[in-house]
């Protein structure tokens, strides 16, 4: 934008401005500047020392006694800040960014001629079969085109991987041998095309275990299911199945994944999913979890829905080019009706968006939480608060454990309970709440005060215990089951104004929530006596819901070895050491 700078003590004066010089990119204006005048100043250039404002040319007037002014003028417009974009000591791209043409000029904008970068992966690509015969070339009987390594070829160019095409191999042990050792000496990814199924010309499998190790040869899903996966001495291994489609669509799900982890890229590289409504029925047998290609568009209405390509062999390629998603159909799941909701995603990944798109957490950590069980003890304050996230988080299996009902003294606080369900077991009003904060998890209650073997076996069961409760006698039982079955205990405390949390992992040399409960002796103040603010126990709860979730998901660091104390008072947080004591009748 061209204009004028100007000092808004000179616009206030009224009357006309006259030029004093001009600013250009590159040719900054650096005379004396005489008050009552302005500087011409263009695109780009640097702005004088002392304008407050640029004025655009649209907005002025050039007489012969110098420049009219004809709007009102505000402090700093038009003027772009220096550091306006990146602060002093921001992070530019987080490790991990896939450079593109978006990262690469803010780097260079930044003056930084170079960055550290993973290297491309090296992969090597080959196919196998006597039948298989170059484009361009006569087929003799039998014989079809190889398109699997040119597709895969393709993608792999796509994902920015080197690419060492080491052609057809015919169905030659030897031969195949020669070709998997040259393929390890020179790649970190060996990814071959047929020759994983169970014919006796198929190699691969008997050549894999004498070079290196088969990880898994079958998998339960269609198309694909000859997916092989293994390690040879130098590189990772994947055997594609030799029909088109499901070569294809292995590559995409299974391969794809991997070479993103290898080439350091952070997050999941496949697109999020949704769940939409089909347009016709779409045929399916229960036993495993099918992939069909569809094509999503939106009808009449705006609404999204999805229309299969027709025939789902795993020879039909065409389909691909006709197709812009997969439908995926769960593993048990028969016949779908036109109309019926298939899983382009699944609802609970537009639910868990919010979770899924954190770098390092993406569907990886959600899928874990989703096979995750963790036991609450103590439906109370800390409890409610606790289980409330833990359910709206995913936790795919939540375990209530209480042996008390519903007061209403509970209301200020324990903030899963209403006026509706006083008398009712508190284990039975928190799951009726938290079915209706998340309908895709599992809840179990145990309305009961177990005897020690009995809260043992039900520790034994769970990934994470959550200790919200304020019986010491409790805690303490929980403690040495939880050691016992080297459980992680996330355990929280609130009364009056303050709380603490703390994560007990019982790895070598850690303490122990007994090594915690010795500092402070066996009788402790309840709420009942000394009081407690309502928001303090969703604070400390929330906390413990938090750090199960980084122990679930394995995700960031939790609060272990130490005691993470918070003052409500002053609203400060501040932490102590808990270092195992060698007299613990538990774990010293």
């Amino acid at each position: 934008m061209d204009g004028y700078a100007v000092r808004l003590a000179d616009i206030k004066a009224g009357g006309a401005l006259p030029v004093a010089g001009k600013a250009f990119a590159g040719q900054p204006f650096s005379d004396e500047w005489p008050a009552g005048t302005c500087v011409r100043i263009m695109t780009g250039a640097p702005i004088p020392v002392g304008a407050e404002a640029v004025v655009m040319q649209e907005e002025t007037e050039v007489t012969e006694s110098g420049v009219r002014f004809n709007a009102s003028v505000k402090n700093g417009q038009n003027i772009r800040r220096r550091g306006e974009d990146i602060h002093q000591g921001a992070s530019v791209l987080a490790a991990g960014v896939q450079l593109t043409a978006a990262e690469l000029p803010l780097i260079a904008s930044l003056g930084i001629p170079d960055v550290k970068v993973y290297r491309k992966v090296r992969a090597a690509v080959f196919s196998t079969g006597d039948e298989l015969q170059l484009p361009g070339q006569p087929l003799a009987e039998g014989q079809i085109y190889d398109t699997n390594r040119l597709a895969v070829h393709i993608m792999l160019d796509k994902l920015g991987c080197e690419v060492i095409d080491l052609g057809i191999v015919r169905d030659d042990q030897d031969a195949l041998r020669a070709v998997f050792n040259e393929a390890d000496s020179r790649a970190d990814v060996v990814i071959s095309s047929g020759g994983v199924s169970v014919g006796e010309a198929d190699y691969t499998k008997q050549i894999l275990e004498e070079l290196g190790e088969v990880g898994f040869w079958k998998l339960a899903i269609k198309p694909g299911k000859p997916f092989a996966f293994g390690r040879l001495k130098n590189s990772w291994f994947c055997g594609l199945p030799g029909n088109p489609v499901s070569a294809a669509l292995t590559f995409y799900q299974l391969v794809q994944p991997l070479l993103a982890k290898l080439s350091g890229q952070l997050g999941s590289p496949l697109p999020p999913r949704m769940r939409v409504r089909t347009v016709g029925k779409l045929k399916k047998s229960p036993g495993r979890l099918d992939f069909q290609r569809g094509i999503l568009r939106r009808n009449e209405q705006g609404d999204l829905e999805v229309l299969s390509t027709g025939h789902q062999g795993s020879h039909i390629f065409s389909s691909f080019s006709q197709a812009n998603c997969f439908v995926v159909l769960e593993r048990e799941r028969g016949d779908v009706e036109a109309g019926e909701w298939v899983e382009l995603s699944d609802e609970e990944m537009l639910r868990y968006n919010r979770q899924i798109v954190l770098r390092g957490f993406d569907f990886e950590g959600q899928e874990k939480l989703k096979a995750s069980r963790a036991l609450i003890v103590g439906l109370g304050g800390l409890g409610c608060a606790a289980a409330q996230y833990l359910a709206a988080a995913g936790v795919g299996h939540l375990t209530l454990l209480d042996f008390d009902t519903v007061s209403r003294s509970n209301l200020q606080r324990q903030t899963l309970h209403r006026d509706a369900t006083l008398g009712k077991p508190k284990v039975d009003s928190a799951r009726d709440a938290l079915a209706a904060i998340n309908p895709h998890i599992q809840i179990e209650t145990v309305n009961a005060l177990l005897e020690e073997p009995q809260l043992d076996e039900l520790v034994a069961k769970h990934d994470a215990v959550l200790d919200c409760t304020d019986n010491v006698t409790i805690r303490n039982q929980l403690n040495r089951c939880c050691h016992r079955h080297r459980t992680p205990l996330v355990s929280g405390a609130a009364i009056r104004m303050e709380g603490q949390i703390s994560v007990f992992t019982y790895q070598a040399n850690e303490p122990c929530y007994r090594c915690l409960s010795r500092l402070f002796g066996e009788s402790t103040l309840s709420c009942v006596e000394a009081g407690v603010m309502a928001p303090l126990v969703g604070i400390i709860g929330s906390l413990e819901a938090m750090e199960a979730i980084k122990l679930l998901a394995n995700y960031g660091t939790p609060a272990r070895g130490k005691i993470v104390l918070y003052d409500a008072m002053t609203c400060q947080f501040r932490e102590m050491k808990l270092a195992r004591n060698p007299q613990c009748e538990v774990c010293g």
